[in-house]
């Protein structure tokens, strides 16, 4: 009869429910982030083509960064809940950089033309600006306060895995499945606009220039390689050091 009227009052049931409530509230604002991620990149990129390649390489981003904290033997906390929400909002920076690029070049080149003219325009700003990232996490890690070493290693993993993830398997994808012409875009809702003549102003022109692009010279690409070398090489330097 005294088992049947007992109460627990130790404290990890308190920690179990907020555990619970972590790990639903987590898988809940992933859901919600990707969902207005798709929508916001549908409204600016108009390609559903596009915008499915960018979701599919960011789902990816954030499944790595996940097997990364499990391999690490971290368990759900709050900082790992905060960074796993904030995942994908970071990681489709560098995806919508790219895409867009790839979508301002001309419809009539082909998909190989536009996207290595996308390389060219981008591909240095975008890993400028992963190196100053870059460099904002490691000074990040040199923080005593646990909570500040934790998120530079989070920004860090982010970076690389980020930046790697759109170098390689993206703009391959581009390159190999990119759409061609006007494939997969998404009409303007508003007819009196002038997006679609615009559009077709610039096929027109790009037809009457033949425009041909220029291979990049061997000190550009050699340059290009290095930079992301070093990325790469010092954020998982100092992230295997932590």
């Amino acid at each position: 009869r005294g088992v049947a009227i007992g109460f627990q009052t130790s404290g990890l049931w308190r920690r179990m429910s907020t555990i619970e409530n972590m790990s639903i509230s987590v898988i809940v604002a992933v859901f919600i982030s990707t969902a207005f991620v798709a929508v916001m990149l549908a409204a600016t990129l108009r390609n559903f083509v596009i915008v499915g390649m960018v979701l599919l390489h960011v789902i990816g981003v954030c499944l790595a960064l996940v097997s990364v904290l499990v391999l690490e033997g971290r368990n759900l906390g709050i900082l790992e809940s905060v960074s796993v929400t904030l995942l994908v909002g970071l990681s489709v920076d560098y995806f919508s950089h790219f895409a867009n690029a790839y979508l301002d070049e001309s419809s009539a080149k082909p998909r190989e033309k536009r996207t290595l003219a996308a390389i060219m325009n981008l591909g240095g700003p975008v890993m400028y600006g992963a190196a100053t990232s870059l460099v904002s996490g490691i000074f990040l890690c040199a923080g005593k306060i646990t909570f500040f070493s934790a998120m530079g290693g989070f920004v860090i993993t982010m970076i690389s895995l980020s930046l790697f993830a759109t170098l390689c398997p993206f703009v391959a994808t581009l390159y190999y499945y990119g759409p061609e012409a006007q494939f997969g875009e998404i009409s303007c809702p508003r007819r009196c606009c002038s997006c679609d003549r615009q559009r077709e102003e610039e096929i027109a022109e790009s037809n009457g220039v033949g425009f041909d692009l220029q291979p990049p010279s061997r000190k550009t690409r050699l340059l290009t390689l290095a930079i992301s070398v070093f990325i790469l090489a010092i954020g998982g330097g100092v992230r295997l050091g932590l």
